[in-house]
């Protein structure tokens, strides 16, 4: 005679504490408890069970790939002769949102007076804790100018300059947009001196 005995809750599940959204699958992993034969974990997403059944596998393990941060569960469920479901525990994915490139740059292009002038960055979302990165020249990551992480910089160059801006995603997503530029003109300025001869003769050439 075979006896059968019901399976019993995974005591936890396992799994990154963070992903991001557009970027690959996670996998998540039920712990411990016992899965009688016959038996299937059942996977879900919500905080509570019975909600949102989006597996049900003799696997410990599922891929996820969410959009938001999102909440699964997992229980063992088995079929007759025991037809048991059993509690189930439950884990939480943090889900980090890719920023999106700048549109452009806004403002005059050519420095009138020596107070400077205020580049924006244009468009573009900013992803979850993200920050923006300005330098100069034609070339994202080339030149980064010190503490300016916000829409807008002051500048106030003396020669004619690229500036260029872009949005930085920390983990888990560790990735750069691409970048937008400007060129930032200066105004003429008063010739220092003239030169020539002291002295002319009339008539002399």
């Amino acid at each position: 005679i075979v006896v059968s005995v019901p399976s019993t809750t995974p005591t936890s599940i396992t799994g990154p504490a963070s992903h991001c959204s557009g970027i690959g699958a996670k996998t998540l992993t039920a712990v411990g408890g016992i899965l009688s034969p016959g038996g299937n974990y059942q996977w879900g997403s919500g905080a509570v069970s019975d909600a949102n059944v989006l597996s049900t596998t003799t696997n410990a393990t599922f891929n996820v790939s969410p959009t938001t941060t999102t909440t699964y569960w997992v229980r063992t469920k088995d079929a007759a002769p025991c037809n048991t479901v059993s509690a189930a525990v439950t884990f939480t994915l943090n889900v980090a949102v890719q920023s999106t490139q700048p549109s452009s740059i806004s403002n005059a292009t050519t420095l009138c007076s020596n107070g400077g002038i205020t580049l924006e960055a244009i468009g573009g979302t900013v992803g979850t804790g993200s920050y923006y990165e300005w330098g100069t020249g034609n070339t994202g990551g080339n030149n980064i100018i010190a503490g300016e992480n916000s829409a807008t910089i002051l500048v106030n160059p003396t020669a004619q300059t690229v500036y260029w801006v872009r949005l930085v995603d920390p983990a888990p997503c560790s990735r750069s947009t691409g970048i937008r530029t400007i060129t930032v003109s200066v105004p003429s300025t008063t010739p220092t001196s003239i030169t020539g001869s002291a002295t002319h003769c009339t008539g002399s050439g």
